[in-house]
């Protein structure tokens, strides 16, 4: 059977096998009759490919007001278009130069991956490419999606870990909240947020390659990450099952390097006090 050329379903069929279950590649080649140098090449090329329509899959909607509706009705925070936040998908250590740049803070080797996630568990913005021993932050302010916002290209608020910067779109929690409304802001904020962290156990679970350590080189590992975000997408737009609530472990945050949110010069203080005055008093 490895002699022989397995058709284009079969191959399709054999890569997301191996994202669905995280095994061996030889393991996943072999029960398609595909051998492990073909299996290898495969998930490299198909992973290209998918990764590569992640425009037309992986996007915020057209029209945000139902998106703010919805978030708002998980914890009554208003105006949130997305949740940010970073996960570790582990790796081998890559046999390059500054393959030591992947080594995380638990000392081993990951790539740091950013995802806005949406009210309904959708990926709204995926970034793969950093290794993992890059901040949270320092991947969101050299994002793409960042620079969107800062440009007004998309409109609203999102909510992220006091590890980011407070600013005029990314709305951090209070270290310390002593009045009601600064507890109810970060009741709201903590609720909401809670999303993405969901998203991250559901994600994991329906693609346990992501929870395994991935043997691939580094480029072909973002790709990876990058198509499992695309089908995960395709999974929710077409309503397919969830893993079971039992079975779905939520994101386990790294320690957050904290910086109060309060970005230049005091700055994102002001106006998140401003907006815990108008929205929560």
């Amino acid at each position: 059977m490895q002699g022989v050329k397995q058709p284009p379903m079969t191959r399709l069929l054999a890569v997301i096998q191996f994202y669905a279950t995280g095994n061996f590649q030889i393991f996943t080649g072999d029960s398609h009759g595909v051998s492990q140098p073909t299996m290898c090449r495969l998930v490299k090329e198909v992973s290209k490919a998918l990764a590569q329509a992640h425009v037309n899959y992986v996007k915020f909607p057209e029209q945000l007001a139902p998106t703010k509706v919805a978030f708002q009705g998980i914890g009554n925070f208003p105006g949130v278009v997305g949740c940010v936040d970073c996960t570790h998908v582990p790796i081998q250590l890559p046999s390059v130069e500054n393959g030591e740049n992947f080594r995380n803070r638990k000392g081993t080797f990951s790539l740091n991956v950013q995802v806005i996630g949406g009210p309904n568990l959708e990926i709204w913005d995926v970034v793969s490419g950093w290794p993992g021993s890059v901040h949270d932050s320092r991947i969101f302010t050299n994002s793409r999606v960042c620079h969107r916002f800062e440009r007004g290209e998309v409109r609203g608020i999102l909510l992220g870990d006091s590890g980011y910067a407070q600013n005029t779109f990314l709305y951090t929690p209070l270290l310390n909240p002593t009045t009601p409304q600064e507890q109810r802001y970060n009741k709201a904020h903590i609720k909401t947020r809670n999303s993405v962290e969901r998203l991250f156990g559901i994600w994991k679970r329906r693609f346990a390659c992501l929870r395994r350590k991935l043997a691939n080189s580094p480029v072909t590992c973002t790709h990876i990450v990058t198509a499992c975000a695309v089908l995960h997408n395709i999974a929710v737009q077409t309503r397919q099952e969830l893993p079971a609530e039992d079975e779905v472990e939520e994101e386990v945050e790294e320690d957050v390097v904290v910086n109060d949110g309060v970005g230049r010069n005091g700055a994102g203080a002001v106006i998140r006090r401003a907006f815990i005055n108008e929205h929560f008093a």
